[in-house]
């Protein structure tokens, strides 16, 4: 799956779109994360941001964070937008199952190309209808046209490069029952549900599909790393390759 909506993106944004996979796949596939939240933790919210965080809500956010092994910044701050969604619009508290406020993590980023620089403007002789039949003139203006197209296109990607943007990261796997996002969800089962890679190969692999716990473990390893999350310690006496 690629991780990010274009082509090109920068090291922050791709990050910033992996979490946002991973909170969705919490929230689908972990509801007593943010059903806790709300009982544990939003009785002592009372309106507070990232610029300050009394302690009483610091110690409830890091208490909640730790129970489901998932402390990290990002975390925090999505916890405090979503209890900050909470506070002016109640009646989503109802909800069942809760789901997380706006989703928009990272910081703001600017545009590599400037509408301007993006146009694409085609200029052509058009059709010589007096030395050329319609078909003619159609296959040249193609080729004409496809011409230009890539030489626009490589154009664009050099400035794009040249202002600091990559290419956006494409995370392959498998995607077992058509599901592009397959380690996010081995992610939340291990990290936030605590199963073994054994029970997750197990439970999405299959008679006519199986999975070794070893690429799972892999999965998780690098869909972590990518989100910026530390992986909770395994029971002492188990190990685990890679």
């Amino acid at each position: 799956m690629r991780v990010g909506p274009g082509e090109y993106t920068t090291p922050e944004g791709q990050k910033a779109e992996a979490q946002s996979f991973f909170l969705i796949a919490v929230e689908r596939l972990a509801p007593e994360v943010l059903k806790a939240l709300a009982e544990e933790v939003y009785p002592c919210y009372q309106g507070e941001d990232m610029r300050y965080v009394p302690d009483s809500l610091r110690a409830a956010l890091d208490a909640w964070m730790q129970k489901f092994h998932i402390k990290a910044d990002w975390i925090l701050e999505q916890a405090l937008d979503t209890m900050s969604l909470w506070r002016q619009y109640p009646p989503v508290l109802k909800w069942e199952p809760l789901e997380w406020g706006i989703i928009a993590l990272g910081p703001a980023e600017w545009y590599p190309v400037p509408k301007e620089e993006q146009r694409l403007i085609f200029h052509s002789d058009g059709w010589h209808i007096d030395i050329e039949t319609r078909g003619q003139a159609r296959d040249r203006l193609m080729s004409e046209f496809k011409a230009y197209l890539e030489e626009y296109l490589n154009y664009v990607e050099a400035i794009a490069g040249g202002r600091g943007w990559t290419r956006t990261f494409e995370k392959r796997g498998r995607s077992a029952r058509g599901k592009p996002d397959l380690h996010f969800e081995w992610l939340v089962r291990h990290q936030v549900q605590g199963w073994t890679c054994e029970r997750i190969a197990e439970e999405y692999g299959g008679e006519d599909q199986w999975l070794d716990p070893a690429s799972v473990w892999q999965g998780i390893r690098e869909t972590a790393e990518l989100i910026g999350l530390r992986l909770r310690t395994l029971p002492k006496g188990r190990k685990r390759k890679g």
